[in-house]
């Protein structure tokens, strides 16, 4: 459910508790070392949060399905190295995809004048989330 979904909702708070929730997009699960990895697009309240507070909650849904999870646990930021290059290919690759889709999508239905996946910047950080807890919505 993680990898198939295009967006997750990641929930963080600052050192004083203040809670914050953004979009983001899972890119690699590590289910033996319990380990979801995805990247962060902006330097904005989620990385600064996790520079005060590594505690993370990412949940995960599916409307068909009616069925979700919560993992919760601490996370660490990449800002560079192999780990980051090799996720940001991933990241390209998914795009891609998504970038694709879309284009379909619109051919069939119409061309839509929203934002697209293709507008994204360049990915600044990975961000690794250790799962301590995980439950099922």
């Amino acid at each position: 459910m993680l990898l198939k979904a295009n967006v997750v909702v990641a929930a963080t708070a600052d050192s004083g508790g203040v809670p914050n929730v953004s979009l983001k997009s899972v890119i690699a699960v590590e289910p033996d070392e319990g380990i979801i990895r995805f990247l962060e697009l902006f330097d904005g309240r989620t990385s600064r949060n996790l520079a005060e507070n590594p505690q993370l909650s990412l949940s995960v849904f599916s409307v068909k399905e009616y069925a979700g999870y919560q993992f919760i646990g601490v996370a660490e930021m990449l800002r560079e190295g192999d780990l980051f290059q090799s996720m940001l290919g991933e990241w390209n690759e998914k795009r891609r995809k998504m970038i694709s889709h879309r284009i379909q999508q619109n051919v069939r239905q119409g061309f839509s004048r929203g934002r697209s996946e293709a507008e994204l910047p360049e990915p600044i950080a990975l961000i690794n989330l250790m799962v301590r807890q995980v439950i099922a919505l």
